[in-house]
Parts: C-alpha cells; sequence; structure tokens
C-alpha cells in the first residue's frame, strides 16, 4: 500500500474561466469621445478611484497633500461609457484599458 501512495500522479488544475472586463475587450473599438449632451462636470474614473482609495487608507491626511485628486473629464470611452482624463502626464486612458487593477 506504501508503495502506491508513492507513485500517485499530482491532480490536473484547469484555469477557470474569468470573466475577461469590458474594459479590456475588443481593444480595436475604444476611442476617446466627446458626447454631445455630456458635460465636463464627470469624474474620471482612475482618478476618482485612485482618490478614494488614498482618502480611505489615510484618513488623516488633508485634501492638499493627496498625490490623486479627482478630476473632471468631458471625454469618454466610446466602447466602455466612462469618463477618463487624457491630460498630459496622465496614465488613467492607458491603466484603464490595459489594466484590471487599475488603481494600481
Amino acid at each position: 500500500v506504501e508503495l502506491v501512495s508513492e507513485f500517485r500522479t499530482k491532480a490536473v488544475c484547469r484555469a477557470r474561466d474569468r470573466e475577461v472586463p469590458v474594459c479590456l475587450q475588443n481593444v480595436g473599438r475604444h476611442h476617446p469621445h466627446i458626447p454631445e449632451d455630456g458635460s465636463t462636470n464627470t469624474l474620471c474614473v482612475v482618478c476618482s478611484k485612485k482618490h478614494n482609495k488614498f482618502k480611505s487608507e489615510n484618513p488623516s491626511v488633508p485634501y492638499k497633500d493627496y498625490p490623486v485628486k479627482a478630476v473632471k473629464s468631458a471625454v469618454c470611452c466610446q466602447e466602455c461609457k466612462v469618463h477618463l482624463c487624457v491630460k498630459r502626464g496622465s496614465t488613467c486612458w492607458t491603466d484603464w484599458q490595459t489594466k484590471v487593477e487599475y488603481w494600481h
């Protein structure tokens, strides 16, 4: 009985089917768009997430010292239907379109 236990094959682990977020699908269809009825008062989803995450993890830090501010943007992804900032120095568009955990 002990000889058999040494030669058992290991269980095969199959990769689970993971649902791919819309922002990572059909990359060629994700174009910047300014909706005609859109306002400039909508927050960038990436900046907003980073801002809120920092705020919840660092409640004693004053707002002026936050490394990321919640930024308003009129630009929206045509496919994802979310507002993202595309200003100079911003990585929000790329982070949203290429990362599952875009806030890192």
